[in-house]
C-alpha cells in the first residue's frame, strides 16, 4: 500500500489480503489455514485473522477477528469470533456482541441480521426493530 505521495506505508507481503479504505480504515488479513467447504464439495474455505489499518499503515485494530473482511459503515463494522458475527467500533471494541449467523453493514442507523434462521433489523445498540 502506498500513500498519495508514493511512499510505501505497508510493505508487500505483510498481509495476505488488504481491502479498500473506507472511513479511514482498511481491513487486512493473514491466512491461518483452510478447510473443506461443508456445502460445496471440492471447494476450500480459507481462514484468516482479521484486523484494520489506518491510512498511514498503522495497525489500529489488531488481527484478532475471524474470516470476514467487511468495511466500516457509519462507524461500525461486522466482526466474527467463534463463528458468530457482531459489530465493533473504530477502537476494535464490541458494541454489539457476536450472536448473528449473518450480518450486513449499517445503513441509516439500521442493519439486517440473521440469527437462528430469523431475519430482522437491529439498531446501533443491537436492539431488534419491530
Amino acid at each position: 500500500v502506498m500513500d498519495g505521495a508514493g511512499n510505501m506505508v505497508v510493505p508487500y507481503g505483510k498481509y495476505d489480503n488488504i481491502e479498500n479504505f473506507a472511513e479511514g480504515f482498511a481491513c487486512v488479513g493473514v491466512e491461518t489455514g483452510a478447510s473443506p467447504d461443508k456445502d460445496e464439495p471440492g471447494i476450500s474455505t480459507v481462514h484468516q485473522k482479521i484486523g484494520y489499518i489506518d491510512v498511514t499503515g498503522k495497525e489500529v485494530i489488531p488481527l484478532q477477528f475471524e474470516d470476514i473482511m467487511p468495511s466500516f459503515s457509519e462507524g461500525f463494522v461486522q466482526a466474527m469470533q467463534h463463528e458468530k458475527i457482531g459489530y465493533i467500533d473504530r477502537t476494535g471494541k464490541w458494541v454489539i456482541q457476536p450472536r448473528f449467523d449473518k450480518a450486513q453493514p449499517f445503513s441509516h442507523g439500521f442493519a439486517k441480521v440473521i440469527a437462528g434462521g430469523s431475519s430482522y433489523y437491529i439498531d446501533t445498540k443491537g436492539n431488534k426493530i419491530q
